[in-house]
């Protein structure tokens, strides 16, 4: 049992191989909230449930029972993740950089005490990943620290290797402006929302609605407008655009049932490169579509492998 890691849910498949099924169904809405992902799973003894982290945001995460038999599903531990069953009749899970332990019966189910701190400081991530394991016999084995409380910061690098640190805390994919003058980055809170940040005046601010999750922006060739990804619409991220100054409306680029992530732009900006996935027949693709002409975009490569980071040559003659 192992997890997608695109589409949010857990799969499974025979140990001698064959087909993976779908087992859990990640990125669904549910009773107006979203499981966003379905990760680490744990099989109990006796091999008919499984333990699974589901995560919504870094401060969301919550341990949940799932049958094999039946598809029921139980909470089990309100805030954790990386559940692990241990033959003293405990689970140990992770939490915001430490390592807990609580009795649980797993033939009922259910949390029978209440959960105590066995190891302070444990290497995690925002996302829930903690790095830790635990073998049969009782052993554990893990990485001292807490990446947690270290904030990541924006840093220029020259081609020489000097460093600038801004001190302007960003979470993931940092894209300068075609002039220079500005950065726009993702900062992950609650959800994650895109910021820009101006050099000149060493000034930022949210540039996305924080009602949603948005991800992964480009400019424009002329930095008048920014395309992101955002949940806006549903579970799946898709494409949307935006004047880079903040006024006007959000406009959706086109609609999909898988994640779109916007890559590069082609012919000063007419028409846009993107990447779609995760279709179970061809994984992740490459398309173009000309936004406000086309409703149906045009795929670039769609083979059965997964394609990913378009990138165009400046004289647009080659896409690596």
């Amino acid at each position: 049992i192992f997890a997608d890691w695109n589409n949010g849910c857990l799969m499974e498949v025979l140990a001698t191989g064959g087909a993976p099924k779908q087992l859990t169904t990640g990125l669904n809405f549910s009773a107006g909230d979203i499981d966003q992902w379905h990760r680490w799973p744990h099989v109990l003894p006796g091999g008919k449930t499984i333990l699974f982290t589901i995560y919504h945001n870094p401060d969301d995460k919550r341990i949940v029972a799932y049958s094999l038999e039946t598809g029921e599903r139980w909470n089990v531990i309100d805030h954790g993740t990386n559940a692990r069953y241990v033959k003293t009749g405990h689970i140990v899970f992770a939490w915001k950089g430490d390592l807990l332990a609580v009795p649980f019966n797993p033939d009922k189910i259910e949390v029978t005490g209440h959960p105590e701190v066995i190891l302070k400081g444990v290497v995690m991530n925002n996302q829930g990943l903690a790095h830790f394991s635990i073998s049969n016999s009782g052993s554990l084995v893990y990485i001292p620290g807490n990446l947690i409380d270290l904030k990541p910061l924006l840093t220029l690098v020259s081609r020489d290797g000097n460093t600038e640190s801004l001190n302007v805390e960003a979470t993931m994919d940092p894209r300068f402006s075609n002039d220079g003058k500005q950065i726009l980055f993702a900062l992950q809170r609650e959800r994650i929302q895109l910021w820009i940040y101006g050099l000149e005046r060493g000034t930022k601010r949210m540039f996305t609605a924080k009602e949603f999750d948005s991800y992964w922006g480009i400019w424009t060739p002329d930095d008048s407008e920014i395309v992101f990804q955002s949940n806006m619409h549903g579970p799946a991220l898709t494409m949307y655009q935006q004047m880079a100054d903040g006024s006007g409306p959000v406009k959706r680029i086109i609609s999909g049932k898988y994640h779109q992530q916007p890559k590069c732009w082609a012919n000063d900006g007419t028409i846009l490169i993107y990447t779609e996935g995760f279709n179970p027949e061809t994984g992740i693709d490459i398309f173009s579509v000309e936004p406000g002409v086309d409703t149906i975009p045009k795929p670039l490569l769609n083979s059965r492998f997964n394609e990913i980071h378009p990138s165009l040559s400046p004289g647009e003659r080659w896409l690596a």
